[in-house]
C-alpha cells in the first residue's frame, strides 16, 4: 500500500483537499459555482484550530483530515 505525502491544495472557495488515490494526485476541488462557506478558512496558517466558535468570519474547524501541514 503507498503512502501519500500529507500536504493539501487551496481550493478557489477557500476550502482545501488532500491528496488521495493510486497515484497520491490531489482530490478534486468542489465544484466552481459553490457557495464559500461563512468560516475563514486559514489551513497553513501553522496552528491548529480544532475549536473555533460559530460566527460567520471565524477560522474553520480544522482536523489532521482537513489540514496535515497545521494539525500533525
Amino acid at each position: 500500500m503507498k503512502v501519500c505525502q500529507m500536504d493539501a491544495k487551496r481550493c478557489p472557495d477557500g476550502s482545501s483537499v488532500s491528496r488521495t488515490g493510486p497515484n497520491c494526485e490531489f482530490a478534486e476541488c468542489p465544484a466552481g459555482n459553490a457557495t464559500p462557506s461563512a468560516c475563514k478558512n486559514e489551513c497553513g496558517n501553522g496552528s491548529c484550530e480544532e475549536i473555533v466558535c460559530q460566527a460567520v468570519g471565524c477560522p474553520c474547524s480544522e482536523s489532521q483530515q482537513s489540514c496535515p501541514q497545521d494539525c500533525k
